[in-house]
This record gives C-alpha cells, sequence and structure tokens, in this order.
C-alpha cells in the first residue's frame, strides 16, 4: 500500500514539473512577446515626440497664418490705417 501511495506521489510529480515546465516555455514566449512591444511602443512614443517637435517648431515659423482672430485683426488694422491715409489726403486737397 505504501509502495502505491509512493507511486502515485511520484507520477504526480512528474505531471506537475511537466506542467510547469510547459508553463515555463509559455511565460517565456510571453516575456519575449512583452519585450517586443515594449521596443515597439518605445519607438512610436519618439517618433510622436518628433512629429510634435515637428508641429510645435512649423507653428511657430508659420506666424500669424495659424492664428486667424489675430491674422484678422491685423487685416482690419491695415483697412482702417488705409481709410484713415486716404481720410487723411481727401481733407489735403479741401
Amino acid at each position: 500500500m505504501l509502495e502505491q501511495i509512493l507511486m502515485h506521489m511520484k507520477e504526480k510529480l512528474r505531471f506537475v514539473q511537466m506542467e510547469n515546465q510547459a508553463k515555463r516555455v509559455r511565460f517565456d514566449e510571453l516575456d519575449a512577446l512583452v519585450l517586443q512591444e515594449q521596443e515597439a511602443l518605445t519607438q512610436t512614443m519618439q517618433a510622436r515626440d518628433i512629429l510634435r517637435f515637428d508641429n510645435l517648431r512649423k507653428r511657430q515659423d508659420c506666424g500669424l497664418l495659424g492664428k486667424s482672430t489675430l491674422l484678422r485683426d491685423l487685416e482690419d488694422t491695415v483697412d482702417e490705417r488705409e481709410a484713415l491715409e486716404r481720410q487723411v489726403e481727401m481733407l489735403k486737397r479741401s
């Protein structure tokens, strides 16, 4: 009877060891996959940062073109100045 219990325990131990080995292999596969995804994420974040910096630089370079409210205000100011200059010329002729 004791021999049967011992044999059963050895068989159970082999089964658990095989199961652990299979899980270790799966863990290693998943670990490698996580590492690949982390590298891809790092590259994506670096590309995002480069694009963000380029976008910021381009916004700074475009001046008023990207700011419609300021551009409209400038146009209104120029129109008003031209109208005042015409009015001054008309007053000078009078």
